[in-house]
This record gives C-alpha cells, structure tokens and sequence, in this order.
C-alpha cells in the first residue's frame, strides 16, 4: 500500500471527534502494551494475519487504529468513542442503501465488520485512495476538481434521499445542535482580535435570522481527510468515518467539504442541485462554515492559536472566491 493510501485511511480511522477538545495534545506514541492487546485481539478473529505486519496509524485521541493484512481495525479508547463505533454500522447500512437508490457505483463506503469479544473493535477493508488535503486539490486541474465535486455531490444526493424515520428506526438519532451564538461570541471574544470579532460577529448575526433548515441523513464530516481518492482514475473511491453521521441540518452537512476549499464547497453545492438535490443557498453554507470554525477555536481551550489561524486562512480564502465573482475559473 502506498504511504498516501495509509494516511488516507488513518486520518478517516481517527478523525472522528479526535479533533484536539480542551486543550488536549494527541499522545506522541502509543503504548506498547496498547498495541500488543489490539495485535492478540486481531489475531483472536482473524488468525490469518498471525504474520501479518501491524502498522499503526498516527495515534488519535479516542481510537488506536492499526492496519494488518490490507484491512483497518479500530479500537475505541472512551466509551463515546465506543458509542460512536457501536452505531457505525447501522449509519453505514443506511448510507449504502441510498447509494445503491442513486445508483452511485463506486465503492464509496466501508464494509465494517463489528467484534465485540476479545473486546470492541471493527474491522474493514482498507479503501484505495489519497486523503484530499488543501494542497493536494489545488494542485487538479479544473477537470479534476469538477470531478471530484460531482461525485461528492452524489453521496451527498443520495444521503439525504434517505428517508429520516427509516433512519430513526434503526436506531440513528438527531445530533447534537451546536451552542447558543451568544455563548460562542463571549468564547471567541477572549481570543480573537476586533477586526476578526466583528466579521465573525456579523456571520453569527446572518446564521440566527436564518430559515429553518431540512432534517437529513447526512455524514457531517464530510472533509478530505476522511475522502479517499484515486489520482490516477481522477475520482472518489471511497468516504471514511460514519461515526458521527447521523440527522441533522441539511446545509451544515453540506458546509464541511470548506475544510479542504471553499471553492470545492460551490462545485459540490452546483453540481449537487444539478443531479437532483434541493436548491441550496450557497452562502448560507459558507456561513456556517465560518461557525464550525469557531467552534473550532472554542473546543481548543486554552490552545486556540491554530484555530484561529485557521479560521483566518479560511475568512481569507472565501475572499479570494468572493473577488474571483465564481468558483468555477480555474
């Protein structure tokens, strides 16, 4: 397996709510102890990979996750991390259902096998592709960035044609709605500068008087860390981590491909109206793009200063899309 493909897998293994949270730092290694118990666990269902090499993926903060034999193996290290697994194959059944509705061909999602004894881990086969960091799509062709938006757009399409009781019924509930704006605002106040304070300000104020939005079936973690894509074929193959997937609102679930580019955010949402889904208001996405980096900055504790470098990287790219009049020029 290539590196990119193994870094692909890993940051979709462990992203999952393993954004630093409280000032947390991500352990520098694991344990070895830690390993050995996940390697006698793989072994104990899967004796074919007795010789198999493990490779650990870099460490995360709720899940180890380690590759043996050309599959991927997930190890919760909290109970919510735990939780989120436990639910993780319902979410992907689901998200397997509507593709197959749509008639999205390509692998796409995960086939995860759940174990419950020695004790609680999954297993899949890894996935082919790179991650899709901001880099990596900025060096495509406007080919290749239409592609890639297109088959984004039919996951997307096709997760939210599922249909929400069916997906109350087995068992996947409404997410977590985010905090209150006012207590955001004080949050962000401590650490951000006037300038950033009052343009953070005036998004919160547009998202409040904002419209309700639709309940859908949607990923919500839908950025290119957790994306696995094929250079060389030009396209998707795949998209990791369905632990937080779930019922939620339909243009926040569309606002988080802006963690790769904002631009690649108004391909998705074109194409996405183009193959059938419900018309979406664009800003209104980039918008709540801007509030998911604050919480961003919020969560971070009393390590803030990359998120708001990241808040101000992204405020600074959605101007350079803005003064460009479209994000379909080069």
């Amino acid at each position: 397996m290539q590196a990119a493909d193994t870094l692909a897998a890993s940051r979709a293994a462990t992203r999952a709510n393993d954004t630093p949270r409280a000032g947390r730092s991500a352990p520098d290694a694991v344990d070895p102890a830690e390993l050995a118990a996940a390697r006698d666990a793989i072994r104990a269902v899967r004796p074919d990979l007795g010789a198999a090499e493990a490779v650990v993926h870099p460490a995360g903060w709720d899940c180890l996750a380690v590759e043996m034999g050309g599959a991927l193996f997930k190890f919760p290290r909290t109970e919510a991390a735990a939780t989120r697994l436990r639910g993780e194959p319902a979410r992907l059944d689901l998200a397997r259902a509507g593709l197959a509705r749509r008639h999205v061909a390509m692998p796409c999602v995960p086939q995860m096998r759940l174990h419950t004894a020695p004790r609680l881990f999954s297993e899949h086969a890894m996935l082919r592709g790179a991650m899709v960091d901001p880099a990596a799509y900025h060096a495509m062709g406007p080919a290749a960035r239409e592609r890639l938006a297109d088959d984004v757009a039919a996951v997307y399409v096709a997760l939210h044609d599922v249909d929400t009781a069916q997906a109350q019924a087995a068992g996947v509930g409404r997410l977590p709605t985010w905090p209150p704006a006012a207590q955001l605002f004080d949050a962000a106040a401590r650490v951000l500068d006037p300038p950033l304070l009052a343009r953070v300000a005036a998004t919160m104020g547009r998202v409040a008087v904002s419209h309700p939005d639709a309940l859908v079936f949607g990923h919500f973690d839908t950025h290119g860390w957790n994306m696995a894509y094929d250079a060389e074929a030009g396209r998707l193959t795949g998209l990791f981590d369905f632990g937080d997937a779930g019922l939620g609102a339909r243009h926040t679930d569309l606002s988080y491909p802006s963690f790769v580019s904002p631009e690649l955010t108004a391909r998705v949402v074109r194409r996405y109206e183009a193959r059938g889904g419900r018309p979406v208001d664009l800003p209104h996405v980039l918008d709540l793009h801007t509030v998911l980096r604050v919480i961003e900055i919020v969560d971070a504790g009393d390590r803030p200063a990359p998120f708001v470098w990241a808040l101000t990287d992204w405020l600074a790219a959605l101007d350079r899309l803005r003064a460009r009049g479209g994000p379909w020029e080069g």
